[in-house]
């Protein structure tokens, strides 16, 4: 934010707050339903209680949880997706020619109609999104910092894309016609250890709740030091008076954020698309693509080739573009 003050005044400021704040609450909100969701069909329960045990739950894990926690929890993550590639591999080696067979009669062979394709791109972009606070955990602990683009950034986009492929064909291998946009729709019905791994891709994401609805609820931590004047009980690490009633303030906030959050979830469970695309399509574009080009352009435009501008203002447009002409086109 405060480069987009620097760059684009007090408007883009503006602009730039709202992507993030939306992208952070869109992400908890579709974290929560997703736990919400897995958890009544694995419990075969209604919403209203497996609701309540969750934030029951999470109450104790707000308050001492902090954004470079996803370093760890994305790790396990990354575990679970493992036995989910081996659970279909293990279905497609059972039976290859029912799997031969699936690549023909699978919606592979068609074209999804676009709310499906937003919808899986919404859900892609959430999920790189609540891994991205990690980045600068990772970078502090990098033995040589003015590689890490090209030896960690690079390579890591590499393996998610090379993993995201893995995935999308062993699903359609796997399960042909039936293939689901979630893995864990069809994960559930498979007989082979499915529901275990479903169970562990449940307590990943239960994991990622607490340090994102923290990363939520920081703006608001920040507003309210400006108007208290409490950031020097922060700089100083004073362990007073002053310095607990920060630490009290910051959790209450932290905690009125989540209950906002948790009821508009509950009551925006049957349109969870559209929390994906408003999140996905807009917020995520605007803060991953839009606003950071935007201000390249603007800081390095003397320095920058022709190349380099044509292809930045292309990506621009074509963002805001697919972005308006959906949101026109939809019913």
């Amino acid at each position: 934010m405060s480069l987009a003050k620097q760059s684009l005044g007090t408007g883009g400021e503006v602009v730039a707050g709202m992507a993030l704040a939306g992208e952070f609450i869109g992400t908890s909100m579709v974290l929560l339903y997703t736990v919400w969701d897995l958890l009544a069909r694995l419990l075969k329960s209604d919403f209203a209680p497996v609701t309540a045990t969750t934030a029951v739950l999470l109450l104790p894990f707000l308050w001492h949880s902090h954004w470079s926690n996803l370093a760890y929890i994305n790790a396990f993550a990354l575990f679970a997706t493992v036995l989910a590639i081996v659970v279909m591999m293990y279905s497609i080696l059972e039976n290859p020619q029912h799997a031969a067979d699936n690549v023909t009669e699978s919606w592979f062979t068609h074209i999804p109609p676009v709310s499906k394709l937003v919808f899986a791109t919404g859900l892609q972009m959430v999920a790189l999104g609540s891994g991205t606070p990690t980045i600068p955990s990772i970078l502090s602990q990098t033995a040589n910092p003015r590689m890490f683009n090209m030896g960690v950034i690079l390579p890591s986009m590499i393996s998610v894309a090379i993993f995201s492929f893995v995935v999308a064909m062993s699903g359609i291998l796997a399960y042909g016609a039936n293939t689901e946009f979630l893995l864990t729709d069809n994960l559930i019905s498979d007989g082979n250890f499915g529901i275990i791994v479903s169970a562990m891709i449940v307590f990943a994401t239960f994991a990622t709740i607490p340090p994102v609805l923290a990363m939520t609820a920081d703006p608001f931590v920040v507003i309210y030091d400006k108007l208290t004047q409490s950031e020097v009980f922060i700089r100083t690490k004073v362990k007073n008076v002053g310095f607990r009633k920060h630490r009290l303030a910051s959790r209450t906030l932290r905690y009125m954020v989540f209950g906002m959050i948790t009821v508009s979830s509950y009551f925006l469970r049957n349109n969870m698309g559209l929390v994906l695309e408003v999140t996905g399509l807009v917020c995520m574009s605007m803060t991953a693509l839009v606003l950071p080009l935007v201000m390249s352009l603007i800081v390095f435009w003397d320095q920058d080739t022709l190349l380099k501008k044509v292809l930045s203002m292309a990506i621009i447009s074509t963002s805001v573009m697919t972005t308006v002409v959906y949101f026109c086109t939809l019913d």
